[in-house]
């Protein structure tokens, strides 16, 4: 391999390890010879994409410890491109290119999270929906959602990740190889005959890396060479049900990556930040009976030229301007797969968008890289394909045609589909956020504002290190530690978005509302700013009530309007405030933009609750749980639901559901404490309530519920002290008063007894109870004056109890009488 693999620190096991499950290991055979040649029929197109893939980590391009036998299958029976170029080292840029056939300049879909892809750009999908092609894509990971665009031109965008296990803390959810495996198949098991294109992306190379043990095993106890494997696997899986269908030997399959990983190489653990090779340079394969047998291309070749290569092999017209070249023609039989191109661009726009930095830019072929940013590069590829040692100062006579290219591709100015921040807002919208105090610069220019004052990525990379250190030490809750490395990061590095983020959740967390809000508000001006800033303003806003919440929640929908979230939020916040039919819109609404956001539908299933219609809500609960089945709150709530309608035992096995996947959920706890109490199985019971505790030692449910049991089980020293902490949680809670003042009585303690009762006749002066309690604790402690004067307004509210207390207690009588 040769690479070598990243010795991480011991805050990164925090991060990285493997998970045993059971999987199958499928692989396709070539079992008897293809038709070759321009004869052989290409009818269908399957696209694949590994996430995170280096080419160097793939058997068939000299790794001879990678457990890749698919791909090394595909290569052995097509065509393997030696150098093929990513446009970008991160996820949308990078996939947006290879199904455009354009650079990131052109599509303008520059950075993952902030950007999306623009509806006038045209997709490989289009072409082929037009030209007939039934349509398919299946997804891995939230970040290519089909909130980012990337969904144009397919009949059957797969992004459903219901089978996909909660994500640790700052990654992405995704479905494992096995389950996207499973949900092509289904696409294609739906086709009837025509024709057909379906792009499959496996997530599983990308981190968190926890490959299933047998292909841990398989790499030789190297994780990330597991998950390419599983990918690898899940890869045969769909080539193994093709070739059972009949359908392998007319399909072109092209197999490739968005981006690799640094692993350590020039100081970036993963990848986002550079343009070497080490993430840059990934696989290429492409395979049909119509291409050649085991052709290697030397020639450097671009993502964004698969794209029209694609389309000329299927004999389609292109509808769109490509910035990539077909090379259709040279990798046929009897040709010799030479390849010429200008140099491949390259862009790095991360550093920008996420940390203030500058961009950086690049452009690559055979014999060299030169980038260009402040700190400018040029790199012998032959002689120095590591990339270590930088040529300039002193090789600008051999940089200068790669200048020039890299000038021309910019000459024509850069498209940008962020369009989310504030100078790009409506007029409305901008005068209202200046209203709140927020202020920016008129600079539209980015080329301008990517000027020689914005630091260089390379001096900046330990910053971006220690970022991914302080976001391990906030999963691993050492939040002190954490806040301390973040305000270290951000006193450097002023623009770090994410670093702002972290720091936020834990001033949030820790109730620091003030500072969490002012922070938000600088970090909403800042070009790399996301929605779920405005949103986490209107969280904060609304604890803090300044009555400025709807401002940022309308600046969060107008950034990102393909997102749901700003509306399901809108509804809870509306439901909170007593106004269901509002919330019902706005839940509504999500629902329009996407029909299986599973939080809206709890949002509707627990209005439907609280207004009685445990019917409609029951199928909201189940419905979320669908296209959710780790949404944990349609899990509690289907709980409730069956304890408001009598079924303790269905009831408890939602709250079993809901524990799995939120152990330390308050309510569940308590809720479940309770059902069992009713049950009488205190012991278990009392479990529950203690986990509660643990939880929020001063919970008033969990407490006041406790102290309920101590009484049941005639613990009345625990249930006085619980209720007791149940009234200092909540002491308007007169019900939790009236239990104290009943768990002083049986301990005949008085003393504490009396307070009590003054405090319930605070608020309610006419309880028979808390004048009774009076009474009798005012004569055992000897103060006849009150004891009297407490059965005399007993006798006026309720003269039946007065008599009965009289009847009953011997030193009220003789007081009375």
């Amino acid at each position: 391999m040769s690479y070598s693999p990243l010795k991480l620190p011991q805050w990164a096991k925090l991060v990285f390890g493997g998970a045993v499950i059971t999987v199958t290991i499928a692989a396709y055979n070539e079992f008897k010879p293809a038709p070759t040649g321009l004869d052989a029929n290409i009818k269908n197109c399957l696209i694949v994409t590994f996430d995170t893939t280096r080419a160097d980590a793939i058997g068939s391009y000299g790794n001879m410890n990678a457990s890749t036998p698919n791909l090394d299958r595909m290569a052995d029976a097509g065509v393997l491109f030696q150098r093929c170029m990513a446009v970008a080292p991160i996820t949308l840029p990078s996939h947006t290119s290879i199904l455009t056939g354009q650079y990131p300049t052109t599509h303008g879909a520059r950075n993952n999270g902030t950007h999306h892809v623009p509806e006038d750009v045209i997709t490989i999908a289009e072409q082929l929906s037009d030209n007939g092609f039934a349509t398919g894509a299946v997804i891995s990971a939230l970040v290519l959602d089909s909130r980012y665009g990337l969904d144009q031109g397919f009949d059957f965008y797969d992004d459903n990740l219901a089978n996909a296990e909660k994500a640790p803390m700052f990654m992405f959810r995704e479905t494992k190889a096995a389950d996207t495996a499973q949900r092509a198949i289904t696409f294609l098991k739906e086709r009837n005959g025509e024709r057909w294109f379906l792009w499959v992306h496996f997530f599983d190379p990308h981190a968190n890396y926890a490959p299933p043990q047998v292909f841990l095993d398989k790499a030789n106890g190297d994780p990330y060479d597991g998950e390419i494997a599983y990918a690898d696997s899940g890869l045969g899986e769909i080539m193994q049900f093709l070739q059972k269908t009949r359908q392998l030997d007319e399909t072109l399959v092209v197999m490739t990556a968005d981006h690799g990983d640094s692993m350590g190489e020039h100081g970036e653990s993963t990848h986002g930040m550079f343009v070497y090779d080490a993430t840059t340079h990934v696989p290429l394969i492409m395979k049909h009976p119509a291409l050649a047998q085991g052709m290697r291309v030397n020639g450097t070749v671009s993502s964004v030229d698969i794209t029209p290569t694609v389309l000329d092999l299927l004999d389609i017209k292109a509808q769109t301007d490509f910035d990539g070249i077909s090379f259709a023609s040279e990798i046929r039989p009897g040709k010799k797969g030479v390849v010429s191109r200008p140099p491949v661009y390259q862009e790095a726009m991360n550093p920008y968008y996420n940390h203030g930095w500058s961009s950086i830019r690049a452009v690559r072929d055979d014999q060299a890289r030169y980038i260009k940013s402040p700190i400018t590069e040029f790199y012998d590829m032959f002689r120095d394909p590591n990339e270590l040692n930088n040529l300039l100062p002193g090789a600008e006579t051999q940089a200068r045609s790669y200048i020039e290219t890299i000038d021309s591709y910019l000459a024509d100015g850069e498209k940008d589909s962020k369009g989310g921040d504030i100078k790009s807002m409506d007029p409305e919208m901008r005068a209202a956020l200046a209203e709140l105090g927020y202020v920016w610069s008129d600079d539209e220019n980015m080329l301008e504002e990517h000027g020689g004052e914005l630091a260089d990525p390379k001096t900046k990379v330990e910053m971006w290190e220690k970022s991914q250190h302080a976001n391990n030490l906030v999963r691993a809750d050492m939040l002190d530690e954490a806040e301390l490395l973040l305000k270290e990061i951000l006193t450097e590095d002023p623009g770090a978005i994410l670093s702002r983020s972290a720091l936020a959740g834990i001033f949030i967390k820790t109730e620091r509302l003030e500072d969490a809000y002012k922070l938000l508000a600088e970090t909403s001006m800042m070009k790399g700013a996301r929605n779920s800033v405005f949103l986490r303003l209107c969280v904060v806003d609304r604890k803090l009530e300044n009555g400025q919440w709807k401002e940022h929640l309308a600046a969060a929908k107008q950034m990102n309007p393909r997102d749901p979230l700003p509306w399901v939020r809108e509804g809870d916040w509306l439901q909170n405030d007593g106004k269901s039919d509002a919330a019902i819109v706005a839940y509504t609404t999500a629902l329009e933009i996407d029909e299986r956001s599973a939080k809206a539908l709890v949002g509707i299933g627990n209005i439907e609750h609280r207004r009685g219609n445990n019917k409609e809500a029951w199928t909201a609960f189940e419905k979320s749980i669908e296209y959710d089945p780790i949404a944990f709150e349609a899990w509690y709530n289907l709980g409730v639901v069956a304890e408001s309608m009598g079924d303790s035992n269905k009831a408890l096995g939602y709250y079993d559901k809901a524990l799995e996947l939120q152990e330390n959920h308050l309510l569940t706890l308590v809720n479940v404490g309770n059902l069992l109490m009713h049950d009488r199985q205190f012991g278990k019971s009392a479990e529950y309530y203690q986990k509660a505790l643990a939880v929020t030692e001063d919970d008033f449910k969990a407490n006041y519920n406790f102290g309920l049991l101590k009484l049941a089980t005639k613990d009345f020293s625990g249930a006085q002290l619980f209720f007791e902490q149940a009234c200092r949680s909540e002491p308007s809670e007169m019900i939790a008063w009236n239990q104290y003042i009943r768990a002083s009585m049986q301990l005949q303690d008085f003393t504490n007894a009396l307070p009590a009762a003054d405090v319930v006749l605070g608020v309610t002066p006419n309880s028979p109870f808390a004048l009774s309690i009076a009474a009798i604790a005012s004569a055992e402690l000897k103060d006849d004056v009150n004891a009297k004067q407490f059965m005399a307004r007993l006798k006026e509210v309720n003269i039946e109890r007065w008599q009965k207390l009289v009847d009953s207690n011997a030193t009220l009588r003789a007081l009375v009488q």
